[in-house]
C-alpha cells in the first residue's frame, strides 16, 4: 500500500512539474505560425469615358472589369507579426484598383485587420495618380474564425465621373500548428 501511495505521489509531482515546464495552451510562442487564408471574392472596376469628346473615342462610354476570386496565404508569428496582402487589377488600360489588407498578430493571438482600397486613374495601368481611396474599419479576428464578408468601394473623388473600384474579401484565421490546419 505504501509503495502505491509513493508511486501515485511521485506521478502527481511529476505531472505538476511537467505542467509548469510546458507553456499553457493559448500562450504566445515566438515561433508559433498563424496561417491566414485571404480570399478576394471580387474586384469590380469601371473606366468611365463618357466625359471624353476626342476624335478617337470608342463607341462605348465605359469599360468594366471583374476579377476574382483570388486567394493569398499569409503566415504570422510573434517574431514576424505583420504581413501585407495585395490584390491589384487594371481595366481600360488606365483605371487601376489596389486592395491592400494589413494583418498584425496581437499578443493574445488575434489578428488585427485593416484594409485600404485605392483607385488610380491615368494614362496607363502603371499610373500613380491616385483619384480615390477608402479606408476600412479595423477589426480583429480570433484563431479558428472566418471574417464576415468585407465590401467597400472607392470612387473618383479627384476628377469626378464614374471611375470606380469595388472589392470584397473574407479571411479565414486557421490558427497555430498542424492540429488546426488538419481541421480546415
Amino acid at each position: 500500500m505504501k509503495i502505491h501511495k509513493t508511486i501515485a505521489t511521485a506521478a502527481a509531482m511529476g505531472a505538476l512539474a511537467l505542467g509548469l515546464a510546458i507553456p499553457a495552451t493559448g500562450t504566445a510562442n515566438a515561433s508559433d505560425r498563424h496561417t491566414l487564408i485571404v480570399r478576394m471574392e471580387n474586384m469590380h472596376l469601371v473606366d468611365d469615358e463618357s466625359n471624353w469628346d476626342g476624335p478617337f473615342e470608342s463607341p462605348k462610354d465605359y469599360v468594366v472589369g471583374n476579377y476574382g476570386p483570388e486567394v493569398r496565404v499569409a503566415r504570422l508569428s510573434h517574431s514576424n507579426p505583420s504581413s501585407q496582402v495585395v490584390f491589384g487589377h487594371c481595366v481600360g488600360d488606365e483605371v487601376r484598383g489596389m486592395l491592400v489588407i494589413n494583418l498584425q498578430l496581437q499578443g493574445d493571438d488575434q489578428v488585427a485587420v485593416n484594409h485600404i482600397l485605392t483607385l488610380y486613374e491615368g494614362e496607363s495601368c502603371s499610373t500613380t495618380d491616385r483619384d480615390g481611396r477608402t479606408f476600412g474599419k479595423q477589426y480583429t479576428l480570433p484563431a479558428g474564425s472566418v471574417s464576415t464578408r468585407q465590401w467597400f468601394s472607392a470612387r473618383n473623388t479627384d476628377e469626378g465621373g464614374l471611375d470606380s473600384a469595388t472589392a470584397d474579401y473574407t479571411i479565414r484565421h486557421l490558427g497555430v500548428g498542424p492540429k488546426v490546419l488538419r481541421r480546415a
